[in-house]
């Protein structure tokens, strides 16, 4: 099989930054941000791992059509929580 010799990206329902909400903490490994995570994970471990889920995620946690848990680059998941 050739090898690949051109490659198209194509990205679609941008938004425009001033639509932008920015992140509520400056960076992701900030002492609040792991507070928020750690409690989001035990509520999810107690009721269920989609219990609670941030805001940008609620439309994939509604379609059966969602893609499956994968591994990140820079992130191993936990199966009991994140499943």
């Amino acid at each position: 099989m050739p090898e690949p010799t051109k490659v198209g990206i194509t990205c679609t329902h941008l938004t425009h930054a001033n639509s932008h909400t920015p992140s509520l903490f400056p960076e992701d490994n900030h002492p609040r941000r792991m507070q928020l995570q750690q409690a989001m994970d035990a509520i999810n471990q107690q009721h269920g791992g989609r219990s609670l889920y941030y805001a940008d995620a609620h439309q994939a946690q509604r379609c059966s059509e969602a893609a499956p848990l994968r591994i990140s680059f820079s992130h191993i998941p936990d199966l009991e929580i994140e499943s």
